[in-house]
């Protein structure tokens, strides 16, 4: 599973580094961030499947620059179960793997949240604070909408600090996926 969480975030990353020519103003992708107010409107990328997995990958930066910083997350659900709909997925959850990712430009740092997190922290004991969920209030074949929260950790080391984000939300255009 972890090599599909490696792809995943390629694949945000590819993603969150393309232009895109227009942007419509409603669409975004923001939230706190140690609360401090960040915004991911730019090269928003958002995309599902629902074929023999089903995944949810939504992601952006916060500027048209390189090295800018970005915000993305993928809920995945491997084989033949229900389609990502409406609903509460939280990196303590079961039937699906979660992924997120903060990356901050000025300092080359990947703070990670997730099942694979999640799963470390039970291993050894380790307590996580504010579990990571996104909640999607709405999502259609056009549109996704929700909110997110939760703690992340430097490359996903979560006995290394932390970052805590707070009152996230998103609207995004779903797109083509490249399969």
């Amino acid at each position: 599973m972890k090599k599909i969480y490696l792809f995943l975030l390629a694949l945000i990353s590819l993603c969150i580094s393309c232009k895109k020519d227009k942007t419509d103003a409603s669409y975004h992708i923001t939230c706190k961030v140690d609360g401090i107010e960040k915004t991911f409107n730019t090269n928003i990328v958002a995309g599902k499947i629902d074929d023999s997995v089903h995944f949810l990958m939504v992601g952006g930066s916060a500027a048209a620059v390189n090295k800018s910083g970005g915000f993305g997350f993928t809920i995945l659900r491997p084989g033949t179960g229900p389609a990502i709909g409406a609903g509460t997925y939280a990196d303590s959850g079961t039937g699906f793997e979660m992924l997120i990712s903060q990356y901050e430009g000025n300092t080359d740092l990947n703070y990670e949240a997730g099942t694979e997190e999640y799963k470390y922290a039970g291993d050894y004991q380790t307590p996580i604070a504010n579990h990571f969920q996104v909640v999607i209030t709405s999502i259609d074949a056009n549109t996704a909408s929700g909110t997110f929260s939760g703690d992340v950790y430097p490359d996903g080391n979560i006995d290394n600090g932390k970052k805590t984000i707070t009152e996230g939300s998103f609207y995004v255009k779903l797109g083509a996926v490249p399969r």
